[in-house]
Order: C-alpha cells, then sequence, then structure tokens
C-alpha cells in the first residue's frame, strides 16, 4: 500500500478510500481513515478554524 495523499478535498479523500480499498480493507474502514486523515491534515494546516462542512 502507497502513503496516503495529504490533504482535505474531496479529490484526495476519494484517492485515499480508493487506494485503501485496492489494497484490501474493507470499504467502512477505508472510509473511515481517509476521513480522519483529512481531518487530522486540516486541523495541522489550520488551527482552530471550524472545520469545513465536507469534514464533519
Amino acid at each position: 500500500m502507497s502513503p496516503l495523499q495529504k490533504g482535505w478535498s474531496q479529490g484526495a479523500i476519494s484517492a485515499n478510500i480508493a487506494e485503501m480499498v485496492r489494497a484490501g480493507h474493507k470499504r467502512n474502514e477505508a472510509v473511515a481513515a481517509a476521513y480522519s486523515a483529512a481531518k487530522r491534515a486540516f486541523k495541522k494546516r489550520s488551527p482552530g478554524k471550524p472545520l469545513p462542512s465536507h469534514l464533519k
């Protein structure tokens, strides 16, 4: 499995889900991990700002 893309755009999230499913993860696990990584990336880049609506 290659590393997940950094970022919180919908495109990055979708690419990360697809990569994890190809690597053999269950879809639910892939979705949870991709959104978790996106939230972490957003909070690191924009501390104190509210989450975008697609990450809530």
